[in-house]
C-alpha cells in the first residue's frame, strides 16, 4: 500500500496487479491484498483474454512478509454440454498447492470456488497470516468482490 493509502497499480497487457489493504465491514483485522486480474473483465465469449489469465489473490493479515499460508488453485470446466446438463452447473475442480491448519484451507477452497464460479477463470488464492474468523471473511468476501469488480479496464 502507498503511503497516502492508494493502492499499488502495476499493468502488463494482459493483466493488472493491485496491492492495497481492505478493511471489511464487520471484520476485525485489516487485510493486505495483492490482487493480479486479467487486464479485461473474463466472459465466455472474450477475445482479449482467451481465458487463460487466472486471478491471482494473496490475502494476510500480517503484511507481505508473510508466509505462504494456505495456497489453492481452482478452474472450472466450461466444456460444451449436452442440452441434459446445461442446467447442471459448471464443475469446479480444485488443488491444494500448499497446506495449512484446516479452518484456513476450508475458507482458501471457499474463496476460491467463488472468485472462479462468478468470473469463470481459473484462479489462484492464498490466506497467510493469524488466520480468519467466519464473522470476517463474509465481509472479507464482498469487499473483495467490489475490488476486482471495479478494477476491471
Amino acid at each position: 500500500m502507498s503511503e497516502e493509502g492508494e493502492p499499488k497499480i502495476a499493468l502488463t497487457e494482459t493483466t493488472k496487479t493491485i496491492s492495497t489493504a481492505i478493511h471489511p465491514q464487520f471484520a476485525t483485522s485489516e487485510y493486505q491484498l495483492l490482487l493480479t486480474i486479467p487486464r479485461h473483465r473474463p466472459t465466455t465469449t472474450s477475445t482479449k483474454n482467451k481465458q487463460t489469465v487466472p486471478i491471482t489473490v494473496h490475502l494476510s493479515t500480517t503484511g507481505p512478509s508473510a508466509a505462504l499460508g494456505c495456497f489453492v488453485y481452482s478452474i472450472i470446466d466450461l466444456r460444451d454440454k449436452s442440452q441434459t446438463q446445461q442446467k447442471a452447473q459448471s464443475q469446479i475442480y480444485q488443488t491444494l498447492l500448499n497446506n495449512a491448519e484446516e479452518a484456513l484451507v476450508d475458507l482458501t477452497k471457499r474463496l476460491g470456488f467463488l472468485i472462479t464460479k462468478k468470473f469463470k477463470v481459473p484462479s489462484y488464492v492464498s490466506i497467510s497470516g493469524d488466520g480468519v474468523s467466519i464473522e470476517d471473511f463474509v465481509s472479507l468476501v464482498g469487499d473483495l468482490n467490489k475490488v476486482i469488480d471495479e478494477s476491471f479496464d
